[in-house]
């Protein structure tokens, strides 16, 4: 009987400890920085940066004011979460100015600017990118928190930035 004891807490550990790495692992896999390698942040610090974004968009037929969501041609788990914080911030937008919403799959002549996917731009009535980053703040599309009314408030900020 203590023998059998032994064996059921052996295997009930054992389960335990495959099912923590396994969530481990998922983690890990799903969990990335936004821009790891600053290649967002580098390019940015060029005076021209917005407006070759702008431009590359307006090849696109889209011009301010819109929100243009960038996201994954094949489905993506962070495809689907993102969706929620989009119609989120169209939402808040909208509420003071119409914005025309675009979206845009996997594009190789943005991937260079765009460092990962979903992601947002938004561009005003004067053709000025406004915001171009993530909907969330955390170390994934899935950990974290949405910053809609931190990107609306940098949206409605009466002053260019740049």
């Amino acid at each position: 009987m203590i023998i059998r004891s032994y064996i059921t807490h052996f295997i009930v550990a054992v389960w335990l400890v495959v099912i923590l790495a396994a969530m481990l692992w998922l983690k890990i896999e799903r969990v990335a920085a936004f821009d790891p390698f600053n290649h967002l942040t580098q390019q940015a610090m060029s005076l021209s940066f917005d407006k070759h974004l702008v431009i590359e968009l307006k090849k696109r037929a889209i011009k301010g004011p819109s929100v243009v969501h960038f996201q994954r041609e094949s489905p993506c788990y962070c495809n689907n979460l993102s969706k929620r914080l989009s119609n989120s911030l169209i939402t808040l937008l909208n509420n003071v100015q119409h914005y025309s919403v675009h979206t845009i799959a996997f594009d190789e002549d943005l991937s260079a600017i765009i460092p990962s996917y979903p992601a947002v731009a938004i561009i005003d009535e004067q053709q000025n990118l406004r915001y171009l980053g993530p909907y969330a703040s955390g170390l994934g599309c899935w950990v974290g928190k949405g910053d809609v009314e931190k990107i609306a408030q940098i949206v409605f900020n009466t002053t260019y930035l740049g």
